[in-house]
């Protein structure tokens, strides 16, 4: 058994990566699936990775608590560059759209639809080819985007309908 395992070690062929992909210069790896199909993974160059790395030791690491994602969320909210919700980093962005859902679980309906709408006609403003963009296959990320804070905007609006039925049929019964 421990010959098989050293054997498969040693085999060369199931390694089909070349000496340029092994170089890890253009961050490109290649490996085989579980089915047998090759599958090419986009990895990050030297410089890619010394840039992040330089970040890291710039910002630190996050310390996230109890109240980071809102308090996240509004400082995005709040901030003065102009660069479109779909083009910054995907943690930043996923960490907005986590806030926003936080604040609607939080049952806080109205700011929710405020900063839901607020980000929607950024998009909107940013993208004024937008129906035509979220047709394409390519901009699957926008579409995503889009079509989320649509739905969590359409479901304050309605659990705000709820709360104004609800408050007027009390008023009715006094």
């Amino acid at each position: 058994m421990l010959r098989r395992y050293i054997g498969k070690m040693v085999n060369s062929s199931s390694n089909i990566q070349n000496e340029k992909q092994m170089s890890y210069n253009d961050g490109v790896s290649v490996m085989k699936t579980a089915s047998g199909l090759i599958k090419q993974r986009k990895g990050q160059s030297e410089d890619e990775y010394l840039n992040e790395k330089l970040s890291f030791w710039s910002n630190g690491p996050v310390i996230q608590n109890h109240t980071y994602v809102t308090d996240y969320m509004k400082e995005y909210l709040n901030r003065e560059t102009t660069s479109s919700f779909t083009e910054i980093p995907k943690i930043e962005r996923e960490t907005v759209l986590h806030g926003l859902e936080r604040l609607y679980f939080q049952r806080d309906y109205e700011n929710c639809l405020n900063d839901v709408n607020k980000i929607l006609e950024e998009i909107k403003l940013n993208n004024p080819n937008l129906n035509q963009e979220i047709d394409l296959k390519k901009n699957k990320n926008i579409k995503r985007v889009y079509n989320q804070l649509v739905l969590l905007s359409n479901r304050c609006i309605s659990k705000l309908q709820d709360e104004n039925i609800k408050s007027l049929e009390s008023q009715k019964l006094y």
